[in-house]
């Protein structure tokens, strides 16, 4: 029998008989199970990625996860609304005195904020509750964790590098957010 290869994709996923399905990287070719060999390549997927696996609950994770970080910009003025939902650890430098709030999608992220010159009031307007407060000193560095739930909006603020003497036992305010 001929090979029959998957053409132009980087991975094609295999539907199996329990629903799942199996990833199998290019060229490389199955048994479909009667003697002659899968040539179906509607399946194409990118590389590495399961949708079943994205959405089923309970799955474990037995290696690390490497989060690239999302840089917001100077924040200088108006509003900054935070999503979530874009990547689990945002940046950005705070360059004027602006308002904070939270999205609309539910879930968690970390936010490292830098005061740079020109540094302004950070106002928080939307959350259910804000722990911790922001100061306007240049060079001042915080890390935020914002919490958002169905029904509740929380931001807790740490200051990471003070001028002032307001920063707090990083060992206590960790072992409260895990």
């Amino acid at each position: 029998m001929a090979d029959i290869r998957i053409p132009d994709c980087d991975a094609a996923s295999v539907p199996l008989s329990n629903g799942d399905f199996l990833m199998i990287d290019q060229n490389l070719t199955l048994p479909n199970g009667a003697g002659g060999f899968l040539d179906d390549t509607r399946y194409c997927t990118p590389p590495n990625i399961s949708q079943r696996a994205l959405d089923t609950e309970g799955l474990s994770e037995t290696g690390g996860t490497v989060i690239a970080t999302k840089g917001l910009g100077n924040i200088a003025s108006g509003t900054l609304t935070i999503d979530v939902g874009t990547r689990k650890l945002q940046f950005y430098s705070n360059a004027g005195a602006h308002i904070l709030s939270p999205g609309a999608n539910t879930g968690f992220c970390y936010l490292d904020i830098t005061n740079v010159t020109g540094a302004g009031a950070i106002t928080t307007s939307g959350w259910d509750k804000v722990v911790g407060s922001f100061t306007t000193n240049v060079g001042d560095q915080f890390r935020c964790l914002a919490t958002i739930g169905p029904a509740t909006k929380v931001l807790k603020v740490i200051a990471t590098i003070s001028s002032g003497s307001d920063t707090e036992d990083w060992e206590s305010w960790l072992l409260t957010t895990l």
